[in-house]
């Protein structure tokens, strides 16, 4: 009998979870006319001073996350109504047409000061991100489309209220503090 290592038994729960949950109501972009702004794919939800995931958006975390540069991660997936992911124990998941996958790229930050900090433990949630707690850089978006997975950076105006796509990406140059 095979086991399951616990990062993809944490992902199959979430499939699980996500394939069962009500009918949304949620419309996909054509991938070759992206929405001009992150709002346009309906993950993502500015409310009460928080960034949180929208109607039956689950949020997840990796047990081995990559170091980028010291910036957090907060990681959402979606699935079509009725819609499942697969594990295959030789390669990765596989997810249906139509799955959408966010990763927004963030630094902690205290009194206006970007913070340098490798604690990840505040990354992953539920009730999202105080955005009063963190200054948004990019949220990266990931489409399976029927020719295959397509990828759409927006990146955050400086209010954080409005992320843009930005095709190329773009430059910051950021202080963090130790």
């Amino acid at each position: 009998m095979k086991t399951v290592p616990g990062y993809l038994l944490i992902l199959l729960i979430i499939a699980v979870l996500t394939g069962c949950s009500q009918a949304s109501e949620m419309l996909l972009p054509d991938p070759d006319k992206p929405p001009a702004t992150l709002a346009g794919w309906g993950q993502l939800v500015q409310n009460r001073g928080q960034l949180t995931p929208a109607n039956r958006v689950q949020v997840y975390d990796l047990n081995t996350p990559l170091f980028t540069d010291y910036a957090h991660k907060f990681r959402t997936l979606w699935l079509p109504d009725g819609q499942q992911m697969n594990y295959r124990d030789d390669d990765s998941f596989d997810f249906p047409v139509g799955a959408v996958i966010t990763k927004t790229f963030f630094y902690p930050q205290r009194d206006g000061q970007l913070l340098k900090t490798a604690d990840i433990s505040r990354d992953y949630g539920a009730d999202g991100l105080a955005l009063n707690a963190v200054r948004l850089i990019e949220t990266r978006v990931l489409f399976h489309t029927p020719a295959g997975w397509r990828a759409f950076p927006y990146i955050w105006n400086e209010d954080q209220t409005e992320a843009r796509l930005e095709t190329l990406g773009d430059i910051k140059a950021l202080t963090l503090m130790d």
